[in-house]
């Protein structure tokens, strides 16, 4: 595997050098570059940590080995570039021999992982009920519990925030998820796994799928080295399925049916939107499906909602379409920051769990990075601002975890 890193590395950079001498004064095309180089650093990092013997850190490895794909790929749609496209089809091979080795349980790389502690409890204002299996609740620190409505699922929230609110490098390709924020924290990552395993489904906008084409949303993915304890937690449970649904939601239709996750046996992927984004998301799928080695998977299932008068996903007939023909009593929602914000602006968010990372992300006007609660329209005025209440502290290190309910009126 060492080899292989140093191909990576070695093609990132010639990559790197081509796209900065067709932009010499800067641009996106610099930005890329600046990009790849950073991504190729990490697995040089990594490279030096296995040639030492040390652990390594596993989900900085993967999401490194993820957004060089999804940079190589984003350069190539926009260039004709001989050099994408072979860098394009050697890192496709790496990850689909990484992903057959952790199928199989050989994946002798999960064994140099970091061996992640557990979060100290700070401050617990909790229930008293068992809902997580003792191996989990050792790791996290406690015990939570979500409640059951008769309308709408109960819905919790999970973000990442620097020690300044912003939740997103939004404005530089291949950075725009939590991972950067997090340092790529384990005990974060961790959590997200948990809150996936005891949940029947996890959304996000359709624009977090655009950005993050080859996430899967389910507790392996984002935690494989915790992935025998999510499952023991999700049979604890009497889940039904292995993995939660998976839900995007887009009231234009606009979808991104290239992501991995329409083509994974083991995950149910929804897509939400109006009638008239149906028949666009109907249109993409068809001219994808001729394009498609007629053996491969894929497949998806249209939830159609109600529009509101501004032409948006009406968020309540959501949320009663997925509670009583979808049977999701329980759903996490990852991002984006503005599909949150508006569901929160609803009062159709129940809990947070949120991760302050210590680094300091910087803001600009021209960048417009943004915080976990981002609204379609006005913000919130001083009379009508969200109360959250403090549920719990935890800690490790320079690491704090939150969580808080909201106080609906």
């Amino acid at each position: 595997m060492e080899k292989s890193f140093r191909e990576i590395i070695k093609r990132s950079e010639e990559l790197a050098k081509a796209l900065a001498s067709r932009s010499p004064d800067g641009g996106d095309l610099k930005v890329k570059a600046v990009g790849l180089l950073t991504w190729a650093g990490n697995l040089s990092e990594a490279l030096l940590l296995l040639e030492r013997k040390e652990p390594i850190n596993l989900p900085k490895l993967e999401a490194s080995l993820h957004n060089l794909l999804f940079l190589a790929t984003d350069i190539a749609g926009d260039m004709k570039l001989s050099l994408a496209d072979g860098f394009i089809a050697y890192l496709n091979d790496i990850i689909a021999h990484l992903n057959k080795e952790a199928s199989e349980g050989q994946d002798a790389l999960r064994g140099r992982g970091q061996k992640m502690e557990g979060l100290k409890s700070l401050y617990e204002n909790s229930e008293s009920s068992v809902s997580l299996t003792p191996a989990l609740q050792k790791l996290y620190g406690g015990n939570f519990t979500f409640y059951e409505f008769q309308n709408r699922p109960y819905v919790i929230g999970n973000f990442v925030m620097a020690t300044d609110g912003i939740v997103s490098f939004s404005d530089i390709p291949g950075h725009t998820g939590g991972g950067d924020v997090s340092a790529f924290n384990p005990q974060d990552t961790f959590i997200m796994g948990l809150l996936r395993s005891v949940v029947d489904g996890v959304a996000v906008g359709a624009n977090t799928l655009r950005t993050e084409p080859h996430h899967i949303w389910t507790p392996k993915f984002i935690s494989p080295e915790h992935n025998v304890l999510y499952q023991e937690q999700r049979r604890f449970l009497g889940k039904k399925s292995e993995n939660p649904l998976n839900i995007f939601v887009t009231a234009s239709g606009e979808i991104n049916f290239e992501a991995t996750v329409f083509y994974q046996t083991d995950v149910i992927s929804l897509v939400v939107t109006t009638e008239r984004g149906a028949s666009r998301v109907q249109k993409l799928a068809d001219d994808l499906r001729t394009k498609l080695d007629p053996n491969r998977y894929f497949t998806f299932h249209t939830v159609i909602v109600k529009k509101t008068v501004g032409g948006q996903v009406d968020l309540s007939d959501m949320m009663q379409k997925l509670k009583h023909e979808w049977d999701i009593n329980s759903l996490l929602v990852e991002g984006g920051p503005t599909f949150y914000g508006n569901l929160e602006k609803a009062g159709l968010v129940d809990e947070l769990f949120l991760t302050i990372s210590p680094i300091v992300v910087g803001n600009a006007k021209a960048s417009q990075r943004p915080t976990f609660s981002m609204t379609s329209e006005r913000g919130y005025t001083p009379n009508d601002t969200p109360y959250t209440e403090l549920v719990s502290v935890k800690q490790r290190g320079d690491y704090l975890y939150l969580r808080r309910k909201y106080r609906h009126k």
